[in-house]
């Protein structure tokens, strides 16, 4: 039973993914698909099992993520979608899971794949609105719960909660790889005009517009997926 979240983590999995092996996947994501692809390559017997209708069905939208699962299922790997896992069978390591359908898999290997938290238990009892994330103004400074921003706490990356001006004000954080270094470039640039001691120059830096393009990619078999914007607003996606 394995999470992917560390080297070390890769390297135990690397151990047992060797051909033949049944492999189960909770979680239809970019770590889930892109893990059951490089397994699937190597021999594996490969299930994913996955709570949306779809995998990957959230960024890429119904169409993109209907061809991406097709091509896996070209590849072997079966789905069980709108599925979750109501247990783990086996003592001392695993040799099944049974499915809320009532289906049980085989799995000489289970890998949870179901997403991530924000750790912001830390922030609690300091006035800081936490709701899915740290809210942040566009200059990135930290809102209090009343909406008005801490001068001098700045919030960056995946936890950072802001308004996408690209997307009419949308408030989201956005955990794609380029976003930690928009934000933080924006967030330095704010610090430095506030440390300049120059007010009108602070704020001529605060009400500069920032309308990062979130972007990811993503390698499975070899099919190149790279993507721009928030693909789930889309009317259309080609």
């Amino acid at each position: 039973r394995h999470a992917l979240r560390t080297l070390d983590d890769a390297l135990a999995l690397r151990a047992e993914l060797v051909p033949g092996a049944a492999v189960v996947i909770v979680g239809g994501g970019f770590l889930g698909c892109e893990l059951a692809a490089t397994a699937r390559k190597l021999g594996c017997e490969m299930t994913v099992v996955a709570r949306q209708p779809l995998p990957l069905l959230d960024p890429l939208g119904r169409d993109l993520a209907h061809q991406l699962m097709t091509r896996h299922q070209r590849e072997g790997v079966r789905f069980r979608c709108g599925a979750t896992v109501r247990s783990i069978l086996g003592a001392d390591s695993v040799t099944a899971v049974e499915l809320d359908t009532g289906e049980v898999l085989p799995a000489d290997l289970l890998v949870e794949a179901v997403g991530s938290r924000y750790n912001t238990a830390w922030l609690h009892g300091n006035d800081v609105d936490l709701a899915d994330g740290v809210r942040t103004d566009s200059a990135l400074r930290v809102l209090r719960t009343g909406g008005s921003p801490w001068l001098d706490v700045h919030a960056v990356g995946d936890v950072a909660r802001f308004p996408h001006g690209r997307y009419g004000g949308l408030v989201r954080a956005v955990p794609h790889w380029n976003i930690p270094t928009e934000t933080a470039r924006r967030a330095g640039r704010v610090i430095a005009a506030r440390l300049g001691g120059d007010p009108a120059e602070y704020e001529r830096a605060v009400a500069e517009p920032f309308s990062p393009v979130p972007s990811f990619w993503s390698d499975q078999y070899d099919l190149h997926l790279l993507a721009f914007g928030l693909l789930d607003l889309a009317d259309d996606i080609r």
